[in-house]
């Protein structure tokens, strides 16, 4: 019991110091600088913007398995060739790599890329995911942890179609649910 206790101990402490290391960044496009850090909720948050390709994800609030009720979250996945432009926790407390983005400003992203509120597309939805591809403009970059893990956020300040605008649907996405 004692070896329990001691284990259980070391684990707690092994955590207690991770999550007080001091997060380190990736090398990043220098449009970005660290404007503050929140220590305490391993947050950073970044000045600057910068314009990438890529596709733009959006999740459908479901009502049921064929009604949707507004748009639920908007990810952005960068062509892989803009990834290392954003800093991403490479050492220091839950570092993770930048695989999706998400985006706060839904209801402004909804009109800009559909010209419609988040609940019009969402009620002509067939699918609970729906994808574009396009330019966008990214800006108030940041990190923090949510559900334990790693998350990327921004905001989306620009979305250029590209000369043929399609949107693509989908049932599942396993890259985008999920903490």
């Amino acid at each position: 019991m004692k070896f329990i206790s001691y284990f259980i101990l070391a684990a707690l402490s092994c955590d207690a110091y991770a999550s007080h290391k001091e997060e380190v960044f990736s090398n990043y496009h220098p449009n970005f600088e660290i404007a503050s850090t929140d220590n305490q909720y391993h947050t950073t948050y970044f000045e600057g913007s910068i314009e990438v390709s890529g596709e733009l994800v959006f999740t459908l609030d479901m009502l049921s398995e064929d009604s949707f009720v507004t748009i639920l979250a908007i990810h952005l996945k960068p062509d892989e060739n803009y990834l290392q432009n954003f800093p991403a926790v490479n050492d220091g407390y839950k570092p993770r790599e930048v695989l999706k983005i998400e985006l706060f400003n839904i209801e402004k992203i909804s009109r800009m890329v559909f010209n419609k509120t988040p609940e019009e597309v969402a009620r002509g939805s067939q699918s609970r995911f729906l994808s574009v591809r396009g330019k966008f403009l990214i800006g108030s970059y940041a990190t923090t942890i949510e559900c334990d893990n790693r998350l990327y956020w921004a905001h989306l300040e620009k979305f250029t179609k590209p000369s043929e605008f399609k949107i693509a649907i989908f049932r599942e996405r396993s890259d985008i649910v999920g903490c």
